[in-house]
């Protein structure tokens, strides 16, 4: 593919089950417009790693075709969102001297020692670094220590590591694809980003991006990003439950579901029939037709979906942040789009839950805002907000935000154009 021209922007969300392809182009007002959507069933994809390179990258280039017809461009360069490759959160302090005043150069600085201070006896890759507070010299707290005066700068960061392994496998399969990953994202950092809202960001929230294979938990305090961790369930494994359980296709399983999955049971379940394909034991296809209540399908699907957020709150708990994480949950992810998802979260949680849907970009289909897109669209806001301003260190975003001045909103939107339209 050629180089794709100035001002053009791709993002890659490498799901369980689809693969997603925006591009974007920054405007004359300076926003970003979406001008290309492709999407694609995902293949040599199990839990968000790529287990069959040559159909995980046919998959690929099938979305990413169909959003460069769209668009009328091409492009070499991507911003991808990793479902899977385990992430963990990690919490580092460092400390640097400060001449006098603290500088933004201050800042990065301490932030890079946090990540050498970072050893890990597995092959683990640093995706995000993001500093919780800052302290000079005895004053802790500090969110926006520039300018401050003293003679030490210590930086609590939260580190965001995932495995190398994964990482490299998609690195080689978007490099077959004649692709170049500027940047990785964990996905439900990214749906964060836009099924969030400021206040819920800053008041405490836990995003559950409850996708095909996997399950990513963000929580969020304060506007940043405090703990990012994984479930290794999610809608794909329903699935499979129902196709046991029932004794039908994956392909019957998935159709059921969509139609009349729900996640808790109701009154007049048992009144209704779902016809369903079983297999003939004799061809062993599925040739047979039976009738089933609802009932049973409910009954199949409500003890997976409840394994779910148990796991994700026994999480929650053994990082002891449970209170933090709880004042407000919100879903997100083609899972949480099951009836009774959210009703059962409530449950689980005792707390008000949401289902959290992406934020409106010009350029955006209708068939692209459901929750199941919000970490397509978190990358494209993972560009273009300014709320990353140390969310990474090199390369990234952050170099061009970080030498433009922390008080003026248009030296970020400045900086962010600026290495928008230096690295695509």
């Amino acid at each position: 593919m050629p180089r794709s021209r100035s001002g053009i922007i791709g993002v890659l969300d490498i799901g369980t089950t689809k693969i997603v392809c925006f591009i974007a182009q920054i405007t004359p007002d300076n926003n970003l417009r979406i001008i290309g959507i492709g999407h694609q069933l995902a293949q040599g994809i199990k839990a968000g790693a790529i287990t069959d390179i040559r159909l995980a990258e046919n998959s690929i280039i099938a979305a990413v075709s169909a959003a460069e017809k769209m668009a009328g461009e091409t492009i070499d360069k991507v911003v991808v969102a990793v479902s899977g490759a385990n992430p963990q959160s990690v919490r580092m302090e460092a400390q640097v001297p400060i001449p006098g005043q603290v500088s933004p150069r201050d800042m990065k600085r301490a932030v890079i020692h946090a990540r050498e201070n970072y050893v890990s006896e597995e092959k683990r890759r640093i995706i995000h670094s993001v500093p919780i507070s800052f302290m000079v010299d005895d004053i802790r707290g500090i969110d926006d220590p520039i300018g401050m005066t003293g003679d030490q700068l210590t930086a609590d960061v939260h580190l965001i590591t995932a495995s190398d392994t994964t990482i490299k496998n998609i690195a080689n399969c978007a490099n077959r694809c004649q692709l170049d990953i500027q940047d990785y994202v964990i996905a439900s950092h990214a749906a964060g980003l836009s099924a969030l809202t400021e206040d819920e960001r800053e008041l405490g929230v836990t995003l559950i991006e409850m996708g095909g294979g996997v399950t990513g938990i963000s929580v969020f305090y304060h506007g940043k990003n405090i703990f990012t961790d994984t479930v290794p369930y999610g809608g794909t494994n329903v699935t499979s439950d129902i196709a046991r359980g029932l004794n039908t296709s994956l392909a019957c399983a998935e159709r059921i579901k969509t139609l009349y999955g729900s996640a808790i049971p109701s009154a007049s379940d048992d009144d209704t029939l779902i016809e369903i394909a079983q297999m003939n034991e004799d061809t062993g296809e599925y040739t047979e037709e039976m009738a089933v209540p609802k009932t049973k399908l409910v009954q199949i699907i409500q003890p997976r979906m409840e394994e779910i957020f148990e796991m994700v709150k026994a999480k929650l708990v053994s990082k002891q942040i449970l209170q933090i994480a709880s004042q407000q949950i919100v879903l997100s992810g083609g899972a949480s789009q099951l009836v009774g998802v959210r009703e059962l979260a409530m449950k689980k949680f005792g707390r008000t839950v949401r289902i959290g849907r992406p934020e409106v970009i010009e350029g955006m289909a209708d068939s692209t805002s459901s929750s199941a897109f919000s970490a397509s669209v978190g990358l494209i806001n993972y560009i273009s907000m300014n709320y990353h301003i140390y969310d990474k260190v090199e390369p990234s975003v952050t170099r061009y935000l970080q030498s433009t001045s922390s008080t003026s909103s248009s030296g970020l939107v400045g900086g962010i154009i600026k290495w928008l339209k230096e690295n695509f």
